[in-house]
């Protein structure tokens, strides 16, 4: 989409906004499977290791939703006050070529052919049960002495937002439960308060 007035401009010298839509709990859950017979081979690199898998939009519930969310963002520019700003419809996506724009066929192919993934965590996902966890509440990693694990990975569900704040009360927590098991030790320190001359403190 574009605005014909108070918007950035792009390279063509039209000014335009950006909005994006985004599933903020999908259904979709990825996999990463390593390569074990690459590692047997020498092999260490991530890149040649790891298998990883999005499985994005392998769930019909979150297209389902993206198309929902973009239907609403049009529902928004329709109400009195936005459309003052004379907002049109630039179809950028391939998929104008082969559908009609602003279709539902052709949302549902755009959502299909530039889905991308944002924040991604739940990797290393945090529980009680081995079985279906890597670190526990402590985030120390099941079965492995002294290796804890303090990132995104280890959110048992994703979160509605960015990943930033809620990774940063991880590490928060984190902190505080390494220094309950490894607290430093605390030194007494004598200050000398008659060398002051001047009667300030």
């Amino acid at each position: 989409m574009y605005l014909r007035r108070n918007g950035l401009v792009n390279e063509s010298g039209k000014a335009y906004i950006l909005v994006e839509a985004s599933v903020g709990r999908p259904k979709d859950i990825g996999e990463i499977r390593l390569k074990t017979k690459a590692y047997l081979r020498g092999k260490r690199k991530n890149e040649d290791l790891a298998l990883i898998d999005f499985k994005l939009l392998d769930n019909k519930s979150d297209e389902n939703g993206l198309l929902e969310a973009i239907k609403n963002i049009f529902i928004l520019f329709n109400t009195k006050a936005l459309k003052t700003l004379d907002v049109n419809l630039i179809p950028d996506s391939p998929c104008s070529t082969t559908n009609l724009a602003g279709s539902d066929a052709y949302w549902v192919c755009a959502i299909r052919s530039e889905c991308s993934v944002g924040s991604v965590g739940g990797t290393c996902r945090m529980g009680i049960d081995d079985k279906d966890s890597v670190v526990d509440t402590k985030f120390r990693v099941h079965g492995v002495k002294n290796l804890r694990i303090v990132d995104a990975s280890v959110f048992p569900t994703t979160t509605n937002s960015y990943a930033n704040a809620p990774t940063l009360l991880i590490a928060e927590k984190a902190s505080r439960e390494i220094l309950r098991a490894h607290p430093f030790p605390i030194k007494k320190v004598s200050v000398d308060t008659t060398t002051n001359t001047t009667g300030e403190l």
